[in-house]
């Protein structure tokens, strides 16, 4: 049985301040990691820049897709991107 984790970083006013946040979107579960690598490829079609790190084996695998949103974190003064994680793991 192979999970699949949706995270969201985005942005997120905490007392007056522009931060950051991440967000559990959902979770899935499939029979295969072929049906799970599927359901994640059909879900990063709607991203023009997508990265892909796909391990062999039981090891997780990443996939990261940007949404094009930037914005200055207020406390650290790092410049921050909004970005979907999606985790394949057993």
């Amino acid at each position: 049985m192979y999970n699949v984790k949706i995270e969201h970083f985005k942005q997120h006013t905490r007392s007056g301040d522009l931060e950051a946040t991440l967000e559990l979107v959902d979770m899935k579960s499939f029979k295969t990691k072929k049906l799970a690598k599927d359901y994640v490829e059909s879900q990063l079609l709607k991203y023009k820049t997508v990265k892909r790190h796909y391990q062999k084996g039981n090891k997780s695998s990443y996939c990261f897709a940007f949404t094009g949103k930037t914005w200055i974190h207020e406390n650290t003064g790092e410049k921050c991107e909004e970005f979907f994680r999606y985790s394949i793991f057993k």
